[in-house]
């Protein structure tokens, strides 16, 4: 015990472990077995324990929403990337601790990761969400990040579906425009041969006809 004691007070600090060096009270405990789940170490751990929850309890996490605030879903980031990037960073600054159990109703960290989710996601995703998604303001969290993810896809879809019928449209006037000026060269090609002829029968009657003529 005296050496976990020892790296805690390197890593928080002198001021920091002057705040719960007082609220430990297993100075001689220690480890006796090396497998951790040994029975002769069994006040080792529960000593560990105590020691781990006076830091929780003095140390508690800060909730900053400024950070949640800022969580929006980015261009080219998909769904499922900016709820995991949301849940780490609401895990890390939201001062709420998970439930171990998940029960039938939503939990009050639910709820909340559920708000910061659906305020952090694409314009456009959300429209379709509330659109399709009936009560979506009560839906449980996992099936708002299934429907969220299942807008994306249609999306994702439509302007797949757009980028062909563009790329079939500038096509077909890419064709369209070959064929006029063909059309033109050809035309142009036509008049030219009728201008030679006629030149070359002038030419010709210029040649054959007297002088006088």
């Amino acid at each position: 015990m005296q050496e976990l004691k020892r790296l805690m007070a390197m890593k928080l600090g002198p001021l920091n472990w002057y705040r719960v060096k007082g609220l430990l009270h297993r100075e001689g405990c220690r480890r006796e077995h090396h497998e951790w789940d040994h029975r002769d170490n069994a006040d080792y751990r529960e000593a560990v324990l105590e020691l781990a929850n006076v830091v929780k309890a003095a140390f508690p996490v800060r909730v900053e929403a400024t950070k949640l605030n800022d969580c929006l879903q980015e261009k080219g980031e998909s769904v499922r990337a900016h709820y995991y990037r949301l849940y780490e960073l609401f895990n890390r600054h939201s001062g709420m601790p998970e439930p171990n159990v998940r029960g039938a109703d939503p939990s009050l960290l639910e709820c909340h990761l559920s708000s910061w989710f659906t305020r952090g996601l694409r314009d456009d995703i959300m429209r379709g969400m509330k659109a399709g998604l009936v009560g979506w303001k009560d839906t449980r969290l996992a099936d708002l990040l299934t429907y969220a993810m299942h807008v994306e896809e249609q999306l994702e879809e439509a302007k797949e579906a757009e980028a062909k019928r563009a790329a079939e449209a500038e096509k077909q006037i890419f064709t369209k425009d070959r064929l006029a000026a063909a059309k033109r060269e050809k035309a142009r090609a036509k008049s030219d041969i009728e201008l030679q002829l006629a030149l070359f029968t002038n030419d010709s009657c210029l040649g054959s006809c007297p002088t006088d003529c």
